[in-house]
């Protein structure tokens, strides 16, 4: 279906191919860690946790930040239950939620990489 405003479809704003650009570029980065992280993890790399705690937190960045764009993109109709836009946004922040906040991955990262290099005991 496709969102009419102003007598024409919202796709053809220049504005709007940006917006779903960058959701694309997101989507496709989380994507491309994760199945990183799986390759790390199904190879016995010494950096597979570490790969796997990054996809994880650019996983819900992606998810977060693509839910809240396409409510933006919607507008109004966004944030109704006509629409499943709103549906997004909530689940990603459930998941963020869920599976721990990226910034408390990114610590747990930080201090496993130091205990490894000997600089905490």
């Amino acid at each position: 279906k496709t969102r009419i405003q102003f007598g024409r479809p919202i796709g053809v704003n220049q504005a709007i191919k940006h917006m779903c650009s960058d959701m694309s570029v997101r989507t496709e980065a989380a994507f491309t860690q994760v199945c990183f992280a799986a390759v790390c993890l199904a190879s016995g790399r010494h950096d597979a946790l570490a790969q796997a705690l990054a996809a994880r937190t650019v996983a819900a960045n992606a998810a977060t930040d693509n839910g809240a764009t396409g409510i933006h993109i919607h507008g109004g109709m966004g944030y109704t239950y006509e629409h499943n836009a709103h549906l997004y946004l909530e689940r990603a922040h459930v998941y963020r939620h869920l599976f721990a906040e990226p910034s408390e991955v990114l610590a747990e990262l930080l201090a496993q990489d130091l205990t490894r290099e000997g600089v905490a005991a």
